[in-house]
């Protein structure tokens, strides 16, 4: 905590906050702490005071951060309710990557849309093991922002399912907590027929 606590104060005087909006990312290395829920929820509260504008979530949350039991943790484990509230009470935004694209959880053959991209990257492919499939995840993100109304979720990447407009349009029409950004998706929204 004290060495995360140093880097954000020295990236707080480095960038200037007039073009710089830092946001903390929780410590993951302490889920098998007793207090982990308060822990995460009190850093993130320490983060905010020191100056970070929001919390962010890497994809590692639902594919790589694993408890002392080797069970994957899930957005939606209830030692997270306290972080997501806590981000409400802040009035922080939430930053969330879940997922990842659809052809990452499919099998990496000729076939597959994003076959090079798999062939140069292999540890992006997150089809086979005990990965949850991609629906799945899409589904963990639905109950995340519906369940946390208050705390305001920004669904990175198109809400990571620029494959499926439908499950996009309905995570907006239904969470008025949520807003999705297009990074790194653009060319994904291409592939569509202009109609949709």
């Amino acid at each position: 905590l004290d060495i995360m606590s140093q880097a954000l104060d020295v990236a707080l005087k480095t960038f200037p906050p007039d073009r710089f909006a830092l946001f903390a990312t929780p410590d993951f290395s302490q889920i098998n702490r007793p207090d982990f829920a308060t822990f995460v929820a009190e850093e993130l509260e320490r983060k905010v005071e020191q100056g970070a504008k929001g919390l962010k979530i890497f994809k590692q949350l639902g594919l790589s951060v694993r408890d002392a039991s080797d069970k994957l943790l899930s957005i939606n484990d209830p030692r997270l309710d306290l972080l997501w509230e806590k981000a409400g009470e802040l009035g922080v935004p939430v930053s969330i990557h879940v997922a990842d694209p659809k052809a990452f959880f499919t099998p990496p053959t000729p076939d597959n849309p994003e076959y090079e991209v798999l062939q140069i990257f292999p540890e992006w492919s997150f089809y086979g093991g005990d990965y949850p499939s991609w629906e799945e995840l899409l589904e963990e993100q639905r109950r995340l922002v519906k369940n946390h109304p208050d705390t305001r979720f920004v669904c990175v990447h198109f809400g990571n399912a620029s494959e499926d407009l439908d499950y996009v349009g309905r995570l907006l029409d239904d969470n008025p907590n949520v807003c999705i950004d297009t990074a790194a998706r653009v060319s994904f929204l291409g592939a569509h027929p202009a109609d949709q």
